[in-house]
């Protein structure tokens, strides 16, 4: 019997509750693919800057610059390539992804699918830096 006393309402199995605690809810997977782009996008400058202190980075009309030194230029580059190339939008789509992923892979453990979201980010953000720093090796001398 239900609870309002009406006969003909079957009452609510454990498998229906479950199932629809498992699924995710479009707020929480939009949510997640926000926190992915977000992370990607961000996460893109000190990741570029730890790579030219410890190894080196394409600066537009410098080269490729390590050290203290290529620190900073290297978030400027950042935010060149991102901005004038549209590397944000590739990012971002990318980060998007991995949090919808995340959505889907880890429905009941909301603080898992954040880490996830963010680790997958800044696995995307970590690609796209180390591409860009050997990228001559890659096509030739540019």
């Amino acid at each position: 019997m239900s609870d309002d006393g009406n006969p003909y309402n079957s009452p609510a199995t454990d498998t229906e509750t479950k199932s629809n605690e498992l699924t995710p809810s479009p707020t929480a997977s939009w949510r997640l693919a926000l926190t992915g782009a977000t992370w990607s996008v961000v996460s893109t400058f000190p990741i570029a800057a730890i790579t030219a202190f410890l190894f080196r980075f394409p600066v537009p009309f410098a080269g490729y610059l390590s050290g203290i030194n290529a620190v900073l230029p290297a978030m400027i580059a950042v935010l060149f390539y991102g901005v004038l190339l549209g590397g944000f939008v590739l990012l971002g789509a990318l980060g998007a992804i991995g949090g919808l992923v995340a959505a889907a892979t880890f429905k009941s453990d909301q603080r898992r699918c954040g880490l996830v979201a963010r680790l997958w980010a800044m696995l995307v953000s970590m690609t796209g830096v180390l591409i860009l720093a050997v990228l001559d090796k890659i096509i030739g001398p540019w």
